[in-house]
């Protein structure tokens, strides 16, 4: 039960699928920037970081890809378990950061609140 609650869920829609991400509530970080922008920071080790930023920018199916205005939502933001729709706005790019075992990959994606 407490599993859930440790966990951030993004979802988006392509074509007539919803798909849908959970990772941990700790790869997450939010920020609200003025006028309605949010920034949401993410900073995973290992593939978790890759899975992560490919399930907005996928080089290998770009209608799997998130586009500029398309509606997501995340849960489990704030606290709230009701999920919060925003506007993609965009993605940085994936960076690797060398660490002792595996690399830490960040990146920020930016919405806009619906």
């Amino acid at each position: 039960m407490s599993e859930a609650i440790n966990k951030v869920t993004f979802s988006k829609v392509c074509g007539n699928e919803e798909y849908k991400l959970k990772v941990l509530k700790n790869f997450v970080e939010m920020k609200n920037d003025k006028d309605g922008i949010t920034r949401v920071d993410v900073s995973a080790v290992g593939e978790i970081g890759k899975i992560i930023h490919e399930f907005f920018e996928d080089k290998n199916d770009e209608n799997q890809t998130v586009k500029n205005g398309q509606v997501i939502s995340l849960d489990k933001v704030n606290g709230s378990n009701t999920p919060i729709s925003y506007k993609f706005r965009g993605i940085s790019s994936l960076n690797a950061i060398e660490s002792e075992f595996e690399p830490v990959y960040k990146f920020t994606i930016i919405l806009e609140e619906t």
